[in-house]
């Protein structure tokens, strides 16, 4: 494991509800700060998984800004561990295989509770992996001389001759079709091909990497920053690489971390519609990871207080969410009435992107109140403006439906 700051100290999860509960009647929230600089560009603080577990045993208590993480606490510590191997069937096949792993660390010093938030390859690999995994051994962690329970993050990755094969004539094929589709700005022809590219099970490393790099240059295209995210960190994962099938300790799971500070971020600016959307993604990663309940019943005390009210999200367009004199900034609609007020600086655009049809706003005419035609669902709001344009946006009282662990979020239009 790597690292001894536990940056999420600054600002446990608890905190959110301990704020939330002073709000006043108009829900508007202010968070200390934490250094997340945007949804359209989340910056990801890496932490070992260990310290992480030392952030979560903390989180009873409203912790200051900048707390250094509590004295006595000693990481859990390799004692040993057989060489990872190639699976032979793997190899003859010419299969490669890219896989970030998850597992929890007993007082006892044993491994559990293995998981794979993201793979490449064929089941013998991740068998493989999950083998190795339950055969290590360590000294667990203590806190205060106790043993106590720790997480580890990690990946593996199998490369053959220490380099990855070549793209097959069907990759290069749908490869080029995709570039064609972009630089005709046709991206409905653009996505069919990524999906056919998606379909291949028997993907090289470099295959993979050219996958992820277009769904970076998909999803860039259609401003959805957000998404494009997960997509660089595997991009920046794979020129990391040594090329060999041992393990690369990164200190948390690739998609999970990610998230989960977009989450902190959207919560802080009321964000409700983009936080549901970050909730459901860490469901379905880490449905058993501590920070996905924490997430849940913070997001569900926040609903709670804001829902039958108006809420309100402060926004500035900086260069955080886009390089450039014109910034654009989105985020998903919970009510079918909206305003955009407060504007300071010059906006350009601000359309209703629905399932159902599409609304553009007088941009001359903001003060109003906008309403959807009721029949219109899965509203993203995209706003454009001038860099520094700062603004309001009111949407009108909406029922929000509370999230179990088992199901989707939801929200509807309120009485």
């Amino acid at each position: 494991m790597q690292g001894t700051r536990c940056v999420p100290c600054r600002l446990p999860l608890c905190a959110f509800i301990a704020v939330t509960m002073a709000v006043s009647p108009v829900i508007r929230i202010s968070f200390l700060q934490v250094g997340l600089k945007g949804a359209n560009r989340v910056r990801t603080k890496f932490w070992a998984g260990a310290v992480l577990t030392l952030c979560l045993s903390l989180i009873t208590t409203v912790a200051i800004a900048d707390e250094p993480p509590a004295a006595g606490y000693v990481p859990a510590k390799l004692l040993e561990r057989d060489r990872i191997t190639y699976p032979r069937e793997a190899q003859l096949r010419g299969r490669e295989g890219l896989i970030y792993y998850s597992f929890a660390i007993g007082p006892d010093g044993s491994t559990s509770d293995i998981s794979f938030p993201y793979l490449t390859g064929s089941s013998d690999m991740h068998k493989a992996v999950k083998k190795w995994i339950s055969r290590a051994k360590y000294q667990a962690a203590t806190l205060d001389g106790s043993p106590i329970t720790t997480r580890s993050f990690g990946s593996v990755s199998f490369v053959l001759n220490g380099k990855t094969r070549g793209a097959s004539r069907r990759f290069v094929s749908s490869w080029r079709k995709f570039t064609d589709a972009m630089r005709n700005r046709d991206l409905a022809e653009a996505r069919e091909q990524l999906d056919e590219l998606a379909t291949n099970r028997d993907s090289s490393l470099y295959e993979e990497l050219y996958l992820h790099q277009g769904w970076v240059t998909f999803l860039t295209a259609q401003q959805d920053y957000d998404a494009a995210y997960p997509h660089l960190k595997v991009i920046e994962r794979f020129y990391d690489s040594d090329g060999t099938a041992q393990d690369e300790v990164v200190p948390i799971a690739f998609f999970y971390g990610p998230f989960l500070e977009k989450y902190q971020y959207e919560a802080q600016k009321l964000m409700l519609g983009d936080a549901r959307q970050s909730l459901q993604v860490l469901q379905e990663l880490g449905p058993e990871e501590p920070n996905t309940t924490i997430v849940r019943e913070h997001f569900n005390a926040l609903v709670e207080r804001a829902s039958g009210r108006p809420t309100r999200i402060d926004m500035t367009l900086d260069a955080n969410f886009h390089s450039g004199d014109s910034v654009s900034w989105n985020t998903w609609l919970l009510a079918q009435s909206f305003a955009v007020q407060n504007v300071e600086g010059a906006i350009d655009v601000v359309v209703a992107d629905c399932d159902g049809g599409q609304l553009s706003a007088d941009v001359r005419n903001l003060q109003s109140e906008i309403h959807l035609p009721q029949a219109w669902s899965d509203c993203r709001l995209h706003v454009r403006g001038a860099t520094g344009t700062s603004f309001s946006l009111w949407q009108a009282p909406t029922k929000i439906t509370a999230v179990g662990s088992d199901t989707a979020v939801a929200a509807s239009s309120g009485e």
